[in-house]
């Protein structure tokens, strides 16, 4: 997933263990790998 982002392995681990924010850019990037709409992970965050 981080060479897909264009980032490093450490700066992704950063991501997932919630250390620092994802940048909207990267999220798309995300949801476009997954195919899922930007809109459902946006609605997950707002839950929590």
């Amino acid at each position: 997933m981080a060479d897909s982002l264009n980032i490093t392995d450490s700066h992704y681990n950063e991501y997932e263990s919630g250390n620092t924010s994802i940048y909207a850019d990267h999220l798309i990037i995300i949801s476009k790998i997954f195919n899922i709409h930007i809109n459902v992970f946006l609605n997950v965050y707002l839950r929590n």
